[in-house]
């Protein structure tokens, strides 16, 4: 059994080395609520594309917290659909890169403006994911 539970820890190890957290902060224009939170793409062995059903999580400045899950969509932009625990929700279609992408979309029915940087490879020249 111990054999067996240093196998296991080892595993464990090895997908969280393999999913590097990024950061997630935005804003609304037109209120002036901001938003700061974070995005752990999944190990990508495996995956249909890079952005299969990763969580993102942030909370706004007003104390609301916003949760979805990304996709890439037609053109494999990643989009971000959130749902906010005040009822708001919508999308953030994200481009960019190497490791920090800028994204637009609406939440509820203000527009808002976001970042998301990969704090792993920021300044060094790789790719985001």
């Amino acid at each position: 059994m111990k054999a067996i539970g240093l196998v296991l820890s080892g595993s464990m190890l090895l997908l969280a080395a393999c999913s590097t957290p990024s950061t997630i902060q935005g804003s609304d224009p037109t209120t002036g609520e901001s938003f700061a939170g974070s995005y752990t793409p999944h190990d990508l062995s495996g995956m249909t594309t890079l952005y299969d059903n990763t969580p993102v999580v942030f909370a706004s400045s007003n104390a609301t917290i916003c949760q979805g899950q990304t996709h890439a969509d037609a053109g494999g932009t990643l989009v971000a659909d959130v749902t906010c625990a005040d009822g708001r929700s919508g999308s953030i279609s994200f481009t960019g890169g190497p490791a920090q992408m800028k994204g637009t979309g609406k939440l509820g029915k203000d527009p808002v403006i976001f970042t998301l940087v990969d704090d792993a490879a920021l300044g060094t020249g790789k790719t985001m994911y």
